[in-house]
Order: structure tokens, then C-alpha cells, then sequence
């Protein structure tokens, strides 16, 4: 057995345990040892119950000095334990634990099957609280555990007691066991893969010292020196399998490289002219560094990330309309029907019957020379599973997190080394685009256009809801607008489930009949079917529904001129980069819109949370402000495939991904260090089900 060892032969472990830490993707007994603490609990070393005992009668139980410091970890024999019913339905369990020096009372609330685990004779060590209970001095215990000799150290009391969490029926208890085991029989085969230079300018601890300190810490200080190190090296593993990615993909070649002769120059143009607005300036920078890459003869691997409304897609149609020109087809990967719907409308009529446009989704059916003739070929996951296309120049994959590993890898298989756009409005943070998407070359379109007026956002208060409802009845009936009214999963989620669907149909029903009584209404959401979705649409567009109400999976793709409200409802649930998501539903007309916030939650941080949100517009402010409170996952969503989940470090931490990105190219630069069995090891270790963006 070794540290590599697969999990299914973990010592002394139920195949229930083993079942339960797979699901948790703990597949080695390496992988085991890198599941990490999130904090430490301190107990106070083991006393005499003596010793206890003069504290506590130097120091008045009853003061504030003591209650602080009232913690204490003794060990000693059981010689007395049962089980006392209270009168108001409560169980305690009471046990009598003696040592050398003298004995004390325990008490355990509702752990009625401790009388099966521990006996009269029963050797024990105790962590928790000491108390005064009905004038009788006493120990409510957090923690226990039976030794075999009173010799024995303590794995879940006494000292500094790392926490796990506790997924998947396994308890942070049965984790810690676990792994300590693990560490005294294979603490010696951690060998370091980072080069002592490397070690020693960013003063790190050596591996071993940060294992054993991450799960056993000698001390509060050791521990953070372990945390810092384990940080680093997951930054530094992201940056590095990032920039070996990019490495790789220069060495590809295209099939046929595309030119930019006169005439495509002049037809270029003469689009652009065309066009019935006007191109912002990021968006020309953004076209010309396009335009640029796909004259190359290696494939481009760029993401165009923009604002919401910022005018992503006329620029990826710019590329697919040079890519035409070069007789080459763009396959577009879109996440739902309805973004695809979208996109099919906007491209055909800002080509007005220039090139041929197909949509293949699952629920239509195309011929084979249908898309043999297509030049764009615009689809949903449905486009992955097609055979091979002819002559495929261009792939632009559309929110790109949204979906899966596999079905990225899938779709770029379809040809050979194409080139490749990724777009996302998804405001993503300069340290998460460092970390995640350094094999990716960036353009950002932060500008809007000038005829795009803002969006004025508010937070509602509750007592204030009826008003709101009643100014925008008003607002329908004057002015003709439609609304968006946007109705919360139940599980932080981004799949609907049966039971979300059935929480948003009953809140459109009250909606319906009792505060837009007057008003068409319909309700939309990702479990209806493909047609049913298509009609809503269409009539929404056509401005046949006041009221569009749905669940958040469907924010993107949806472009409605005439939507100028959008109501946020339980707005605290979503990250502050979701709701700027949301708000760009309106606001892409010619008149003023507005997102009104529902909250029911009073929390002051929640409540300035939000208000910082109706303080911007500005989707990378707000970005930068949930990874510094919240989290990556927060800018993502809940489940966001391809974003990995960070154990340890931190993306708001700019200072260490400046350190890990200086250290990666350092490897970089020297062949012999990244063919190294170690580093080599340390990759493979790296899931490409957690990690992969290219």
C-alpha cells in the first residue's frame, strides 16, 4: 500500500464509509489526506479533575473571566453511566468519571446509544464545558473518545482539533479518524515537488511539515503556515496546468489558414456599415484582435467576456462572417433552446439572407444537407452528438461554465483544431481570469452603447411590496411595458427540480389572480417542453403577455426591447454577478428600466449586500465585490461546471495568485522541472472533472 492507494482498501472502514467518500470524489488515500479542515477547535490539554477543581474554586465559576476560559479536557475510568428521562421530554445521559486525584459528573443531552459504547470500566477522555447544575459542578461534554490506555493521545480531544465537513453522511469525526490514521503510517512518503528555490523565496514550509500540521497542528501558528502552503500550491497547480495547456495548443496547427485579402477587407466593411447601430469602440478592438487571431496558423483559444448587453454576439458574427468569407462554417454551442431561438433571430437579421443560418437542438430534426449547405450552425448540446462537419473554421461556445468538461472536449473534436471563441457576461474578477483561464488569450467589452440608457434598481422594503405592485400595474396600463418576474429554486441549484416547479407555478397563480388579476400572465421554466417554451417566447415577444414569470435557469439568451421591469424575488439567494445577470433582461430598449429586489431577510449584511448591488452598474465591481465576501461560486452560480471548488486558497487573494503565476512560469522556463515525476504526479492529481477550461 502506498499514499496512491485506491480508497477501497482503507483500513477498518464499512464499504458504506468507502461508498460515501467516493461520492465525495475521495478516490485515494492521497486524496483522503488532502480533504482539509476548514478551522480548528481548541480544547485545553488533559488536566487532574484535582487540578480542575482548585481552578475553579480560585476562580468563581459565575464570572464573565471564567466563562470564557471554562473549557477543560480531563481522562480517567467510567464508573457510573445511565440514562435519566426529563419531564420535558428530554434525554440525558450522566456518567461518573474518575482519575488519581479525584472524580467528576458528565452530562450528554439526547445520546441515548452512548449506554451501548461506554461501560463501567470504560477508559475515556473528555473535552467540553464545565458548569454548575443544580449546585452540583459538572462537565457538558462536546467531545469523547475511548482510549485503550490512559496513556493514549487524544485524536478528537484535547489540543487543537481540526473540523471537516461533513458531507455525504460522513461526520467530521469519523474524517478525522480516519485521516490520522493514514498519517502515521504514511507521513514518510510525502516527498516535496517544488524546487527548493521556490520553497525558500516565497519562505514555505515543506510539504510534509503542511500535511501533518493541516490535520495534527503542534500550534495555531503551525497551522496557518500549513494553510498558506497547501494555498499555494493549489493556485500554483491551476496556474501551472493552465500554461502547459496553452504551450500544447500552440504546437496545433489549423486545417487550412484563413487570409484577409482586399476584398474580404472591403466586404468586412461594408458589413459593418450595415449594421443598424454602431460599433463601441471595445467592440472594434475586440473584432480586430479576432480577426487577428484567426489569420494564424495556429487555432485561437480566446475568451470575449462583456457586460450584459454590451454587444457580444455582432462581434462573434463578425468573426463567423470572416470565416465565410474564407469558406469556412461557425458551429455555435448555446446552453438552452431558447438562448439558441435568440440567436437564430438576431444573426438572421443582422445578415439579412447573406448566409445560410441552421438551428439544431433536440427537439427539431435536420437533414443531413441541411447542415452539409448551413454556413452557421446554431445548437444546444444536441450539436456534440452529430457526426463530424465539413469544413468547420470557427466553434463559439455561449457561457461557456455552463456546461460539462466532456461536452466541451466533445465539441472540438468535431474538427480539426478549430479555432475557438468562448463567450461569457459572466463579470469574471482579473485574479479568478489569472488562475482559471491563463491558456486563454482575453477580450473584454466593458462599454455599452450610448443609446443604452441604465437601469435604475432598488430594494424593496417588505412593507413596501403593495406599492411596488400597484406602480407597476400602473406602469403596464400607461406605458405599455412588459415585465420579468423571476421566482427562486428551493435548493441552491441550477437544476429545477419537480418540487421548484411546483413552488413557481403556485406563486404565478397568486400572482395571477389576486395581484395582476387584469393582466395576461404566463409562466415559463426549463421542465416545459420545447414547443410550449417556443410559444411563450414568441407571444412575450410579440407583446401578447404583460407579465413574463419564471425561474432563474432561464436568465440568458432573453431579448426583449419592450421588458422594462424585472422583479427579483428572495434576492439575498442569489451572488451579486447573478443578479446583474438578471437585470440585463431589461434595459435593452430605447426606455428606462428598472429591477426591483424582494427580500424577505433582514440581516443588516445581506441587506448592504444588496444595496451595493442597486449602488452599480457596473457587473465587474460587483464581481469583485462577492469574491471578496462570498466566494468564486457566488459569480458562478452553485454548480457551475468546469469551476473548480477551492479547498484552501483563496481567488480574492491577489497577492498569492501574483506569487503562484510567478512561480508557474519559473517552472515554466526550465524543461527539466516540468518533466519532473513529482510535478508530473502533482498534475495528474489535478481532476479534470474539478478543473478544465480548455
Amino acid at each position: 500500500m502506498s499514499l496512491f492507494s485506491n480508497i477501497d482498501f482503507l483500513p477498518k472502514t464499512a464499504s458504506q464509509t468507502i461508498h460515501r467518500l467516493k461520492k465525495i470524489g475521495i478516490l485515494t488515500y492521497w486524496d483522503l489526506l488532502n480533504y482539509y479542515p476548514f478551522r480548528i477547535q481548541f480544547y485545553p490539554k488533559p488536566q487532574l479533575i484535582s487540578k480542575v477543581v482548585v481552578q475553579v474554586n480560585n476562580e468563581n465559576l459565575f464570572t464573565n473571566e471564567f466563562k470564557l476560559s471554562n473549557q477543560i479536557t480531563i481522562r480517567g475510568e467510567i464508573t457510573k453511566i445511565l440514562n435519566v428521562s426529563t419531564k420535558n421530554g428530554r434525554h440525558v445521559q450522566k456518567a461518573t468519571l474518575k482519575d488519581e486525584s479525584g472524580q467528576m459528573n458528565l452530562i450528554w443531552f439526547n445520546q441515548y446509544y452512548l449506554l451501548s459504547l461506554i461501560k463501567p470500566g470504560s477508559l475515556i477522555q473528555i473535552s467540553g464545558k464545565l458548569d454548575q447544575i443544580r449546585g452540583t459542578r459538572s462537565v457538558l461534554v462536546e467531545s469523547y473518545e475511548l482510549l485503550n490506555n490512559l496513556s493514549d493521545v487524544g485524536i478528537h480531544t484535547g489540543g487543537l482539533i481540526p473540523v471537516y465537513s461533513e458531507k455525504n453522511g460522513l461526520s467530521s469525526r469519523l474524517i478525522r479518524e480516519k485521516i490520522y490514521h493514514l498519517l502515521k503510517a504514511y507521513i514518510d512518503e510525502i516527498y516535496d515537488y517544488l524546487p527548493q528555490e521556490i520553497i525558500n523565496k516565497y519562505q514555505l514550509i515543506d510539504l510534509r511539515h503542511a500535511i501533518s500540521n493541516i490535520h495534527t497542528p503542534i500550534d495555531e501558528h503551525n497551522f496557518e503556515l500549513a494553510k498558506h502552503r497547501l494555498a499555494f500550491d493549489e493556485i500554483f497547480i491551476l496556474q501551472l496546468k493552465s500554461k502547459i495547456q496553452r504551450e500544447q495548443r500552440k504546437r496545433l496547427k489549423v486545417k487550412t489558414q484563413m487570409v484577409e485579402t482586399n476584398e474580404i477587407i472591403d466586404k468586412l466593411n461594408q458589413f459593418e456599415e450595415e449594421l443598424p447601430f454602431k460599433l463601441t469602440h471595445d467592440q472594434k478592438i475586440a473584432v480586430g484582435e479576432l480577426v487577428l487571431d484567426l489569420k494564424k496558423n495556429e487555432p485561437m483559444n480566446r475568451l470575449l467576456q462583456g457586460e450584459v448587453g454590451s454587444g457580444k454576439t455582432v462581434v462573434a458574427l463578425i468573426a463567423a462572417y470572416f470565416s465565410y468569407l474564407n469558406g469556412k462554417k461557425t458551429l455555435i454551442l448555446a446552453p438552452t433552446e431558447i438562448l439558441c431561438q435568440q440567436h437564430f433571430t438576431t444573426l438572421t437579421k443582422l445578415l439579412k439572407n447573406k448566409l445560410k443560418i441552421l438551428t439544431l437542438t433536440g427537439s427539431n430534426k435536420t437533414k443531413s444537407g441541411d447542415i452539409k449547405d448551413a454556413d452557421i450552425i446554431i445548437g444546444t448540446t444536441a450539436l456534440i452528438f452529430k457526426k463530424k462537419y465539413p469544413n468547420v473554421g470557427l466553434i463559439v461556445i455561449d457561457e461557456q461554465h455552463k456546461f460539462g468538461v466532456v461536452q466541451r472536449a466533445k465539441l472540438k473534436n468535431i474538427a480539426q483544431h478549430p479555432h475557438l471563441l468562448t463567450m461569457t457576461a459572466t463579470p469574471i474578477p482579473r485574479t479568478v481570469l489569472l488562475t482559471l483561464y491563463g491558456q486563454l488569450d482575453v477580450s473584454r467589452i466593458k462599454e455599452l452603447p450610448q443609446e443604452r440608457i441604465k437601469t435604475k434598481s432598488f430594494l424593496v422594503p417588505y412593507d413596501k411590496r403593495e406599492k411596488a405592485y400597484e406602480w407597476i400595474r400602473k406602469k403596464i396600463t400607461t406605458e405599455h411595458i412588459q415585465v420579468f418576474i423571476v421566482c427562486p429554486l428551493i435548493d441552491q441549484s441550477d437544476v429545477e427540480t419537480m418540487k421548484d416547479i411546483k413552488a413557481v407555478s403556485r406563486e404565478f397563480e397568486t400572482l395571477k389572480t389576486q395581484v395582476f388579476p387584469k393582466f395576461r400572465l404566463s409562466l415559463l421554466h426549463g421542465k416545459m417542453k420545447s414547443a410550449e417554451k417556443k410559444r411563450v417566447m414568441t407571444e412575450f415577444t410579440q407583446g401578447t403577455i404583460d407579465i413574463l414569470v419564471s425561474t432563474p435557469v432561464v436568465e440568458v439568451g432573453i431579448d426583449i426591447p419592450n421588458a422594462a421591469i424585472i422583479i427579483i424575488e428572495s434576492s439575498d439567494r442569489y451572488g451579486l454577478a447573478q443578479l446583474h445577470q438578471l437585470r440585463g433582461r431589461v434595459g435593452r430598449g430605447s426606455i428606462q428600466s428598472y429591477c426591483l429586489l424582494f427580500s424577505e431577510n433582514r440581516n443588516p449584511t445581506t441587506q448592504n449586500r444588496l444595496k451595493v448591488f442597486t449602488s452599480t452598474v457596473n457587473g465587474f465591481e460587483l464581481a469583485e465585490y462577492d469574491l471578496k465576501n462570498r466566494g468564486a461560486g457566488e459569480i458562478f452560480g452553485t454548480k457551475q461546471h468546469g469551476i473548480p471548488h477551492l479547498k484552501i486558497a483563496d481567488f480574492s487573494d491577489f497577492d498569492l495568485v501574483e506569487k503562484t503565476q510567478e512561480a508557474a512560469d519559473y517552472v515554466m522556463s526550465r524543461p527539466s522541472l516540468i518533466k519532473s515525476p513529482e510535478i508530473t504526479k502533482m498534475l495528474n492529481n489535478l481532476s479534470t472533472d474539478l478543473y478544465s477550461q480548455d
